[in-house]
């Protein structure tokens, strides 16, 4: 059933009632620098900032109600404070606050942060819901003074809004609120009445008439409502006004009288256990009084229901006695309602009426042509049936009958180029909703919309890229309401919508996504030269233009995809009208200062054009700068610029008028002016590590610290306080080592303090360092299970940063609907971090992080530079650094995949540096992409790169001369010959062979694709420069190194340079895993030891030469070292004689790990035969785990970013449905540590192409489809496993693949056998049979694990088992046999010792495990 947000608005409203205490804080503001360093930048930005100094809000809740209904809706609070020197959609607010009862939870206070000082700041808390959605009554505000040097406090609740609403609405009107007198507003309110009683728009309109009446004055009269309710006893009745109180029903015909309601149009409901029953909407003038009739009616027919876990929401019916009101449906059926019965509000039904029938045959059916009951069924009387699955139609009493729940209105909300977009799934009855930017303000009503839509121009305000635009109100349909609260960045491109001129009167369109929209026409709107204009709020579309009232003359089917503005002329699309030829006037560009100026300076744009204007381009010289937004045939737009945000000097500024078929005007007389203001202190901020090992050091840089006027940094002046040792202290970095003595959980203090070039000091930047053990801080990774997310594809926590790839829309990538390949962020995936723990994992493997550069490289392994973090995985004060720091807090380990390899095919910058990366988005003009969107910047010739030469020399090879007018093919021919030729390359930085062999030591030398250039890693300056730049990552906090192509690498090299470096900087417990790709079934890949997964656990026990200075020495030994391991290998024995992974009868033994290399692995031979889980069981016991030196340590996975497994097939995601709870239970149950690729609990994707350039498909049709739309919403993982979630994302939790994998990590979690036992099937038998044991100084863990069927263990431990699925002890002496299960299901005994970590069953039973 669903609920509207007003719904909740009537089981809550809350008391968010504060005391407002103003500290006093030191001056700062907390923006990027690039808008701080020069006019040209300041131009560019969305708004002006305030040179005022800046104080902290805090508000502590109480617990007064603003109603007396029950607060239990309210779950969170927010807090804004506006006023002077705040631009609207920038105003400081507080974090979300969770609310419970209408208190913040333990007293909690709620901060605001970077508030400037002033007089007459309103302060407004808002309430949300358990998804963080407004809950647009309740809100109370209150005024507040704020100072930087003294306390103030404030009360906000009833008391205090409605002076904070006059001066709220003085605000919106652009009034100065600093010089507002609150005495005269206070005179004008009338103390003791509700806030809702007041009519604080007039009182905020005669104030600034200076014609302030007496309080009686502006005293709203309430009104009545008058509701009779049938057939609801039991229920609540309750009106969406912010002053009524519910009323409970006693009777099966009631009359509720509602004396005190706040006057307006509100929704009435009928409640049932919080449920909507039934809505109407009612509207009341002041003083007035309204009646309501609202309740159950009679109903006469046939009423069908089926429980929705049923899975059957269709029904296909025939044969009615009426067929022409009931045809028969096309197979197989038609959609039914879902809702609840009166007396039930638990159990959901699917449900169909039949309105007058008393026959009918029926079936009941899914989309998947699947049947729920075998054979025709007939109804021949009226009545209410359920529909059973084996058995006829039970007639029910009528008290059963569902009635139709209230749907309350869609309403979608899109900003499209300067033009707000509203469609409502229902016509808007009333309400309005209020767009603002800054100052200015429009409101959209109900008559504004036309057939469900309303749009609102707002190119007059002329606002410039990057402005806040802010969408509030609320739209009343007769199904109820809907509450808007969104906010957008403008951008004068269209984004999200079609903008679409013809020479037709009438749109028709379809297929576009909305089924709100598809199959109708749409008048559109004339605009002169028989032009016709229409916004489509979707970004596809099928479209026909006609004539009115007639199909006759119109044109074929056409297709638009992608937003964007089109024109249709002589059956040709057009991104420009195709008829203006005709330059637009700039009338005027004037200034309201001139000179020297200070503050803030206004610049006005006039323009006239034949048919429509588009903009006004503002130059600085020669060099455009920003852009105003104009339309229409004349216009006029402003911009203002805060000139004290600029160093000192003279700028000239002229302006461009534009039209929309691009023509541009002459350009304006300069505007010369000379910016005079007082110096501000420089921001410092500090970047880096957040842990230290004893003996490392740690280098934090200054990075993002700005001067506020413009000016140069002067000097830096570091402090650092707590016994570590530090370099100089006067510069942009500061490197700090820490003693090797230092113990744990010692903190480090730094501070800096910036001085600008006219002597201005900074407020002092703190961070703190803290001490970290290598041997214990990251534990026994076994420990852990894993959760591998594709970061681009995974949550998009920053759209500014979201790019398409230089080749996408392309042949290998087409564009994705609504989604570009760079999507996913550092601070998308935190932002979902809890989801990942509410699964229960607790380490994230994310792909590689380190600069890319190529056609399609949003996957990360196309690397450009490896010192560096790419910058499209990070956001504006939130870096790499930030990421790992929250993963930590949250007790979430960070995997970060590493390429040794190779590198793109543009070269490694600081190896090979042909090119350098343009600082501007890179335009494909003959593959635009979607509006709104941009490219990455495209590569440049680094001319002072050191393989600059190189790059040329190759040029001439492949037969070219000018590289940059060359074609592509000569292009890419002159980078691979300059990296692969012996005499070009003669540093020998990559491998030469330009071809490779899989079975082969070209294996290891050959180049594996195009955009894979083999690195040599047996040179010195090659293995040396990437154990520093991985090794810096180690610093920073990773906690493990997932490599990419590992079989490419001689195991000689890994285990001379690599793995050693990579433990040394980490710690014993640092873990490193490989992927050794081996698509095979069979002992050895390709049936070469040396390119096998095992082969590469194990250390050397062979010698051969190397050195640090001569690659050739290394080579010869590589190539030395693969002949010897080519076509066998018998790995050291243990020490013991007993294999690593098995145990010893029953019992574990400490394993040899002295040969252990450290370089494990992911199980290809698993993964290739997890095509069913006794497959990959098989394999893993039967023929690879004894050569691997511990298998126990081997990452268990079915699918991920590169393969399925073999038959399933392998180029697509997993898509075996009746398979995956069986494959999780042995992943999160054998040896190994289990790890699940993103969406895999809820088989996202499932059967897509794995990677979509392998069927030249896009993102969003394939296995890296974006995964945020499944995770919207809020969820807390108190623990592993343990959460609490609304929305989109608690849905997704909720499916039985994703409850099964978190029933399963709390299991796992639980028992130290499954994590890090041995394993044995001796004395098992069964379809999946094994016991495992895990024994230290803390523990000793004994398990018995079947998995799929009945199984029999025997000469087993005696003794008293607890079965942890049913929660059952069972006693055994020496053989235990388990109970039958399904294919699906397992059994898990663990023997009760003196250290059994469990007491019980654990978990609750899903759909698998029970």
């Amino acid at each position: 059933m669903l609920k509207s947000i007003w719904q909740k608005i009537l089981s809550v409203l809350v008391a968010l009632s504060a005391a407002v205490m103003v500290a006093g804080c030191a001056n700062g503001i907390n923006e990027d620098s690039g808008s701080k360093v020069a006019l040209l930048m300041q131009l560019s930005a969305s708004s002006s900032k305030s040179t005022a100094k800046y104080a902290s809000v805090t508000v502590d809740t109480g617990s007064e109600s603003s109603r007396n209904v029950d607060v239990s809706t309210i779950k969170f609070a927010k807090i804004y404070v506006s006023g002077d020197d705040i631009i609207a959609g920038e105003e400081p607010s507080s974090d979300f606050t969770a609310i419970s009862g209408g208190k913040t939870q333990s007293g909690a206070k709620i901060v605001v942060n970077n508030v400037p000082v002033g007089n007459n700041k309103v302060v407004t808390v808002y309430a949300y819901d358990e998804s963080q959605t407004k809950i647009e009554p309740v809100v109370l505000r209150a005024v507040v003074d704020v100072s930087a040097d003294s306390t103030n406090n404030v009360s906000v609740n009833k008391a205090s809004t409605p002076l904070g609403n006059v001066l709220f609405a003085l605000s919106k009107s652009n009034t100065a609120l600093s010089n507002v007198s609150v005495s005269k507003i206070s005179a004008a309110i009338k103390s003791g009445v509700h806030y809702s009683l007041i009519d604080t728009d007039k009182i905020a309109e005669d104030y600034k008439k200076n014609s302030l009446g007496s309080a009686d004055s502006y005293v709203i009269a309430a009104s009545t409502v008058n509701v009779t309710a049938n057939n609801c006893n039991g229920c609540t009745v309750q009106i969406s006004d912010p002053l009524s109180a519910p009323q409970t029903i006693t009777s099966d015909s009631a009359v509720l009288n509602f004396e005190n309601v706040t006057p307006g149009t509100w929704v009435v409901y009928v409640l049932k256990d919080g449920k909507a029953k039934y809505t109407k909407v009612v509207t009341v003038a002041a003083g007035a009084s309204a009646d309501v009739t609202i309740g159950q009616t009679t109903f006469d027919g046939i009423q069908i229901q089926v429980p929705a876990d049923k899975g059957y929401p269709l029904v296909h019916y025939f044969d009615c006695e009426n067929s022409g009101k009931y045809p028969d449906t096309t197979w197989p059926g038609v959609e039914m309602k879902s809702g609840y019965r009166a007396d039930d509000s638990e159990t959901e039904y699917y449900y169909y009426n039949f309105d007058g029938i008393s026959e009918i045959s029926l079936l009941v059916t899914n989309s998947n042509q699947g049947k729920y009951h075998e054979g025709d069924m007939k109804i021949s009387a009226k009545g209410v049936y359920l529909i059973h699955g084996s058995k006829d139609p039970e007639l029910l009493s009528a008290d059963k009958l569902i009635s139709d729940a209230p749907v309350p209105p869609v309403v979608k909300v899109s900003l499209s180029g300067s033009t707000v977009i509203v469609n409502s799934s229902q016509d808007i009855i009333s309400g309005t909703v209020t767009i603002s930017s800054g100052s200015k303000s429009e409101t959209i009503v109900a008559a504004d919309f036309s057939d469900k839509i309303a749009t609102k121009n707002l190119s007059f305000w002329g606002m410039s890229d990057g402005a806040a635009v802010i969408a509030e109100g609320v739209l009343v349909a007769e199904g109820g309401a809907a509450t808007i609260s969104e906010r957008f960045t403008f951008s004068s491109k269209i984004s999200d919508s079609i903008v679409v001129h013809a020479k037709y009167p009438v749109i028709y369109i379809w297929q576009t996504g909305d089924s709100s929209l598809d199959q109708k026409e749409f008048n559109m709107t004339a605009e002169g030269g028989q032009w016709y204009k229409y916004t489509l709020p979707v970004t596809s579309a099928n479209i026909i233009f006609k004539q009115a009232g007639s199909w006759d003359g119109k044109t074929g089917d056409l297709k638009l995809s992608g937003a964007g503005e089109y024109w249709y002329y002589n059956n040709k699309w057009y991104e420009s009208n195709p008829e203006d030829k005709v330059a637009p006037v700039l009338v005027s560009f004037t200034s309201d200062k001139t000179g020297t100026v200070s503050g803030k300076i206004t610049f006005t744009v006039k323009a006239t054009d034949n048919l429509a204007l588009k903009e006004a381009e503002i130059y600085l010289g020669s060099e455009k700068v920003s852009s105003i937004a104009l339309s229409g045939t004349d216009c006029e737009g402003s911009y203002v610029f805060d000139t004290s945000t600029v160093k000192n000097g003279s700028y000239t500024l002229t302006c461009k008028a534009v039209d929309e078929a691009g023509n541009k005007s002459e350009a304006s007389a300069p505007i010369t002016i000379t910016t005079k203001n007082a110096n501000l202190p420089p921001v410092a901020v500090i970047n880096g590590a957040s842990r230290i090992f004893p003996g490392a050091s740690k280098t934090l840089n200054c990075a993002g610290s700005y001067d506020q006027n413009g000016g140069t940094i002067a000097s830096y002046k570091w402090t650092v306080s707590g016994g570590a040792t530090y370099d100089a202290l006067n510069k942009e970095t500061i490197t700090i080592t820490a003693p090797e003595s230092a113990v744990k959980d010692t903190v480090y203090t730094i501070t800096l303090v910036l001085t600008d070039d006219e002597g201005a000091e900074s407020v002092a930047a703190e961070k703190t360092l803290t001490v970290a053990d290598k041997a214990s801080d990251s534990g026994d990774f076994r420990d852990e299970s894993i959760y591998f997310v594709m970061t681009t594809r995974f949550y998009d926590g920053d759209t500014s940063n979201n790019e398409y790839c230089w080749d996408e829309g392309g042949e290998y990538l087409a564009f994705g609907a609504g989604d570009c390949a760079w999507r996913g962020d550092f601070k998308g995936l935190a932002q979902k971090l809890d989801y990942i723990k509410a699964l229960g994992f607790s380490a994230i493997w994310i792909t590689p992080v380190v600069e890319n550069a190529s056609g399609i490289d949003y996957h990360g392994y196309h690397a450009y530079d490896f010192s560096k973090v790419d910058p499209r995985y990070e956001s504006t004060g939130y870096k790499y650094q930030d990421f790992i720091d929250e993963c930590h807090a949250k007790g979430i380990k960070v995997i970060q995949d590493i390429v040794l390899n190779h590198s793109g095919n543009f070269g490694e910058r600081n190896l090979f540096h042909m090119f350098d990366k343009d600082t501007v988005p890179y335009e494909n003009k003959d593959i635009p992409v979607p509006a709104g969107g941009k490219r990455s910047p495209f590569m440049k010739l680094a001319k002072d790169g050191n393989a600059y030469s190189k790059l040329m020399a190759g040029l001439s090879m492949a037969g070219g001369s000018d590289y940059d007018n060359e074609k592509g093919g000569i292009q890419y021919g002159a980078r691979i010959n300059a990296m692969k030729e012996d005499s070009i390359d003669t540093d020998f930085i990559y491998h030469h062979a330009k071809m490779i062999d899989w079975n082969s030591e070209n294996c290891q030398l050959g180049q594996m694709a195009g955009d894979c250039v083999d690195l040599n890693t047996e040179n010195p300056v090659v293995f040396n420069y990437l154990k520093d730049c991985y090794t810096k990552y180690i610093e920073m906090g990773v906690d493990a190194f997932r490599i990419d192509t590992v079989k490419h690498i001689s195991r000689y090299t890994f285990n001379k340079e690599f793995i050693p470096a990579f433990m040394e900087a980490g710690g014993e417990n640092f873990y490193i895993f490989g992927e050794t790709c081996a698509r095979y079934r069979g002992r050895w890949n390709e049936g070469v030891p040396a390119l096998s997964p095992s082969f590469y656990t194990w250390k050397e026990n062979k010698d051969f030469a190397w050195s640090q200075s001569d690659h050739t020495v290394n080579s010869a030994s590589a190539s030395a070292h693969f002949a010897t391991y080519k076509s066998d290998f018998a790995h050291p024995a243990w020490a013991d004689g007993i294999a690593n992974h098995l145990l010893n009868g029953n019992d574990y033994h400490t394993p040899d790990w002295t040969m252990r290399s450290h370089l494990d692995q992911i199980d290809f031979p698993m993964h290739w035969a997890f095509s069913n889980a006794n497959d990959a069981f098989r394999t893993a016991v039967g023929t690879n785990d004894p050569d691997f030196n511990d298998a126990t340590w081997n990452v268990v996975y079915v699918d991920s970013h590169d393969y399925a497994p073999d038959n399933a097939p392998e180029g697509q995601r997993y898509s075996k449905t009746d398979e995956w709870p069986r494959n999780m239970n042995l992943m999160f149950s054998f040896r190994g540590i289990p790890c699940l690729y993103y969406g895999s609990e809820v088989m996202f994707m499932a059967g897509a192409p794995i990677d979509p350039a392998n069927t030249r498909t896009s993102l969003d049709k394939s296995g890296r489809a974006y995964f945020g739309d499944y995770i919207e919403g809020t969820v807390t993982a108190s623990d592993y496993s343990e959460y609490t979630a609304s929305g989109t994302v608690a849905e997704t939790l909720s499916h039985p693949l994703a409850k099964h994998v978190t029933r399963l990590n709390k299991i796992r979690r639980s028992i130290a056998a499954l994590r890090k036992g041995q394993y044995s099937t001796e004395g098992c038998s069964g379809s999946i049979a094994f016991k495992r044991r895990y024994t230290d100084e803390n523990v000793d863990s004994f398990a018995l694990v079947a998995i799929g069927g009945k199984a029999t263990f025997s000469g087993v431990p005696s003794g008293t088992y607890i079965e942890v699925i049913t929660g059952k002890e069972v006693s055994c002496s020496g053989s235990l046999t388990s109970d039958e299960i399904d294919q699906n299901n397992m059994r898990i005994y663990v023997l009760k010792t003196s250290t059994c970590e469990v007491d019980g069953k654990i978990g609750e039973d899903g759909e698998y495990l029970k």
